[in-house]
């Protein structure tokens, strides 16, 4: 986990695993592969252009930015981005999310996508809604989480300088 600008580093390391799922993709293919660093690592298409990444995390991080890979030709146009729900279907696709990320091919591999950062506070859980408005088929080839674990200090051991 290196660390990046004001300490903000890749939380791949603080996501659930076993909890994490993908709605919509192509079979044999799961949301492992995003945070397979691989380069062809790839959540599959569907028949649909449409696809629901569910990325729980072991505790609570702030969430600084997004960066996102694609394959050419499957690049998706809008990422919404959701924190903290409980569960996510399509059904709650229609609501409004805490940020939209509209994409262009160029806005894929290095480029980080910054979150409202205010609202990526004490997060637990993101899900994503992605799809491809321009295309018949969607993709990701991989997703990285910037951000930072939330540390929570023990106010009882705090003291007053020169206090022992």
């Amino acid at each position: 986990m290196a660390a990046g600008a004001g300490g903000h580093v890749d939380l791949t390391d603080k996501i659930v695993k076993k909890e994490l799922f993908a709605l919509n993709v192509a079979k044999g293919c799961g949301p492992e592969n995003l945070f397979a660093g691989g380069g062809d690592a790839l959540l599959c298409k569907s028949e649909d252009t449409q696809l629901i990444v569910h990325v729980p995390f072991n505790e609570p991080c702030r969430v600084f930015s997004f960066v996102f890979s694609a394959p050419a030709g499957s690049e998706p146009t809008t990422i919404k981005v959701y924190v903290n729900r409980p569960t996510f279907d399509f059904s709650d696709a229609e609501e409004e999310p805490v940020q939209i990320i509209k994409l262009k091919p160029e806005d894929f591999g290095a480029k980080e996508h910054k979150t409202k950062y205010a609202k990526f506070q004490a997060v637990t859980a993101l899900d994503f809604f992605i799809e491809n408005e321009a295309g018949d088929s969607c993709a990701l080839s991989g997703l990285k989480v910037v951000g930072e674990s939330v540390i929570v200090a023990d106010v009882r051991a705090i003291k007053k300088v020169g206090e022992e």
